[in-house]
């Protein structure tokens, strides 16, 4: 089969004109059909060995589970032979907890394995639409796994690749385990490294002969995110999660929620890191499960408290490109528009990762689009394209696995203009379909013009690359398409954001406070029409952040990432001032996850960075502020935080290229803190320093910032030895509301103030206002 991107094109139409129809919705008949057998119904998954797929058995007119191994696993006979071998064990298995495989085939230089389809949800995606289950079902599901462990070491096949995503749960909690023998087939001989790294043990790790104790660390490491929701080893990129368990003793689970003794044992020992501290089989492990007692014996720790919230790092990836506009008639804003459209829609399904526009849009250009996902690290992208033809939008989209290229889905849409929203309501609804995922329906109101519709794109295109500079033309823009639309969410979140945004940065000339009144008014309005809406509850958090009210705010992100945990500014935000208020954990578990979500979200990766130098994780911090940066605000961020760090550990004075950002209050808040830093470098007086330091003239900015100010003279002060300026800036910081209390408690530069009488008063001050907003994030 010619898998090109061309010969897709040419097969599915993709690139045709969009010839003119009636106002019906038209379904594609375009299907794939495998090896002259397997019809392709849609993609269930894939990962390090291959891809799996929904397909329907033509010869024998049954739906099974089609799984295609990755080119390279066939790449000789040895190994081929090796993989019947492995197969012909696994089908010696026969347990209720295993699927049962039917058959390995070879065709077209593929191999594929045909499976019994089970009829039920994966771990990954019940954990993401759920979180934790209760601790009897835990256990309940704990058990299954090892008795379906055990039954598969008895005749000697080894897993190798345990996780939720290899886990279905079916009708009355069934567990059934997929891929037996697959992976030690991939591996073959010692050296060889396979396995996912969240779930590796670490004699997989480094390549080591492997035994069925492997499979029990994979075990206690599926156990520690059941019970916790999260996955037990995290980081930065694989590589780094990997390492994780070589340099560092298993976590904790019992540091994230209360759990009986005898479940947090049976985790530490499963996941010990030398294989004979492991119980001996999974006969053992068994033995110490059925000997817990479900009565919990820990507290729960105030640290970190996550929930259904984040998003499961199981979770099914799909990008959607951007939808490319043809003919004359049709806008470029319109076409990304409707793209942002199309994700924020699947971001609001469990189970589904989406990668944000901003990281699309920042790809190379492509012909092929499985190339761009795997540039993303997505299992399935969407693409189309649409025209504008008077009052008529003809939109074609296809869904695409990245693996193979092979078709899912398509489906081409001729309908009124103004019905553009809802038809991308539809989109979203169809490829959650064919990705096995169920997306909550959005409410939509009236159709919105083609005239707002265009105002709407244009508003958001220049919010999404700009912080202040043209705030004022989108806001222009968003408040005539309020006017013309006045019943669309999107407008009323859209707007609300920009005016709250201009609230904070126009503070200290008096306008602050009326676009803070006219941002929140239209979030209240977009809460009305859909009280649902995760953009809705995220626009109220703006407007409560930049009123000073961040309990309020915190309480609206948690709604929203509660809805759409998919919402990589949602998790930013949180994990942000989660961060600053004590909840350190929590706050690097969501900036990790913003980053996942959004690779150029530079204010998570700068709050990150923040975070592991409070630590004193100074190599990561360090990887972070390398990391190039195309925003012009990004840049002064980044050269701001940079500069503050050489007070906090030795390190030299970054680079100064500020001359190149445009006049404004990025460069200006840059400039102020490099003075201070240069005259740290230079060794200045003190005298000379409570010149440059003088916060009168900032007594008009909003509060948020004259508290950063207030922290880095009170950083400055005293790394100069002048602890009494030092305490006044502290004061000045905390009377403007400061709430970081993890930067009063970690910051290296204050280590000499935290011993003068006054420290505590105003720690004191602080911890209260931090206390109440991790009593919010909390819930």
């Amino acid at each position: 089969m010619d898998r090109s991107p061309q010969a897709f094109a040419t097969l599915f139409g993709l690139f045709d004109e969009l010839a003119p129809g009636s106002d019906t919705v038209e379904m594609s008949p375009a299907t794939t059909v495998l090896y002259g057998r397997y019809e392709v119904v849609g993609l269930l998954g894939a990962g390090g060995m291959g891809v799996v797929y929904k397909a329907r058995d033509l010869a024998l007119d049954e739906v099974i589970a089609l799984k295609i191994l990755r080119p390279e696993l066939s790449s000789s006979a040895e190994r081929v032979a090796r993989f019947r071998q492995e197969v012909r064990l696994a089908r010696r298995v026969n347990h209720p907890n295993i699927v049962r495989t039917f058959d390995l085939g070879e065709q077209d230089g593929d191999l594929f394995l045909t499976m019994e389809l089970a009829s039920g949800r994966s771990l990954a995606r019940l954990l993401a639409e759920e979180g934790p289950p209760p601790l009897d079902r835990t256990i309940g599901l704990a058990r299954q796994l090892l008795a379906g462990i055990g039954a598969a070491h008895q005749v000697g096949v080894l897993h190798c690749d345990l996780k939720p995503d290899n886990l279905i749960v079916c009708n009355q909690d069934r567990l059934l385990i997929t891929d037996f023998g697959i992976a030690r087939a991939a591996g073959g001989e010692e050296g060889s490294i396979i396995g996912t790294p969240a779930y590796m043990a670490p004699e997989q790790v480094e390549g080591l002969a492997l035994d069925g104790r492997a499979d029990l660390y994979a075990f206690g490491a599926v156990l520690f995110e059941l019970l916790t929701g999260r996955a037990a080893w995290t980081g930065p990129d694989a590589k780094a999660v990997a390492r994780a368990r070589l340099i560092s003793p298993p976590p904790d689970p019992a540091r994230l929620v209360p759990l009986p003794e005898g479940l947090v044992e049976l985790v530490r020992r499963s996941m010990a890191r030398d294989p004979l501290d492991r119980p001996a089989d999974a006969a053992a492990a068994l033995e110490l499960l059925n000997n817990v007692h479900l009565t919990p014996t820990r507290a729960l720790s105030p640290r970190t408290t996550l929930d259904r919230s984040m998003p499961t790092t199981s979770a099914l990836s799909v990008a959607v490109l951007p939808l490319r506009a043809i003919g004359e008639g049709t806008d470029a804003h319109l076409a990304e528009g409707l793209t942002e459209e199309l994700i924020d829609a699947l971001a609001t399904t469990r189970g589904l990762r989406v990668r944000p526009l901003s990281a699309v849009l920042a790809l190379p250009p492509q012909a092929d689009a499985a190339a761009q996902g795997r540039l993303l690290g997505v299992r399935a992208v969407a693409e189309g394209n649409l025209a504008l033809r008077g009052d008529k939008l003809h939109l074609k989209i296809r869904l695409i696995g990245v693996e193979d290229g092979y078709q899912l889905w398509s489906k081409r849409f001729i309908l009124p203009a103004e019905e553009a929203l809802s038809a991308c309501d539809e989109v979203a609804q169809a490829l959650a379909g064919a990705l096995a995922v169920e997306l909550q329906p959005q409410a939509r109101a009236a159709p919105v013009s083609v005239a707002a519709l265009d105002k709407l794109m244009r508003g958001r295109a220049i919010l999404r690359t700009h912080w202040d500079e043209g705030l004022g033309e989108a806001i222009e823009l968003l408040d005539r398409a309020a006017a013309e639309a006045p019943d669309d969410v999107g407008v009323a979140s859209s707007l609300a954001i920009s005016l709250a945004r201009q609230g904070f940065l126009t503070w200290n000339n008096g306008g602050g406070e009326a676009s803070l009144q006219r941002a929140r008014g239209f979030a209240e309005r977009a809460l009305r029409l859909n009280a649902e809406s995760g953009e809705a509850q995220l626009a109220l958090a703006h407007v409560r952040l930049y009123s000073s009210d961040l309990p309020g705010a915190a309480e609206c992100l948690r709604a929203t990432l509660a809805r759409s945990p998919g919402l990589a500014r949602a998790q930013e935000m949180l994990g942000n001032i989660a961060l600053e208020v004590g909840l350190i954990d929590e706050g690097i578990t969501r900036l990790q996850a913003a980053l996942t979500l959004d690779p150029r979200a530079y204010r998570a990766r700068l709050d990150l960075a923040r975070g592991y130098a409070l630590l004193g994780r100074w190599d990561d911090a360090d990887e972070l502020l390398a990391y190039p940066n195309e925003s012009l605000a990004g840049r002064a961020a980044r050269y701001i935080l940079a500069c503050r760090f050489t007070g906090w550990a030795p390190r030299p004075m970054p680079i100064d290229d500020l001359a190149e950002l445009p006049p404004g209050r990025s460069r200006e808040l840059a400039n102020f803190v490099r003075g201070l830093y240069e005259r740290v470098a230079a060794g200045a007086s003190a005298p000379e320093l409570v010149n440059v330091a003088n916060l009168s003239p900032i007594l008009g900015i909003h509060p948020l910032l004259r508290a950063v100010r207030g922290q880095s003279a009170a950083e400055v002060s005293t790394l100069l030895g002048d602890l009494d300026a030092g305490m006044s800036a502290l004061r000045f910081a905390v009377e403007a509301e400061l709430h970081d209390i993890s930067w009063m408690d970690h910051c290296a530069a204050l280590v000499p103030l935290r011993v003068l009488p006054g420290w505590a008063e105003e720690r004191e001050k602080v911890a209260v206002r931090a206390n109440a907003i991790a009593r919010a994030i909390r819930g």
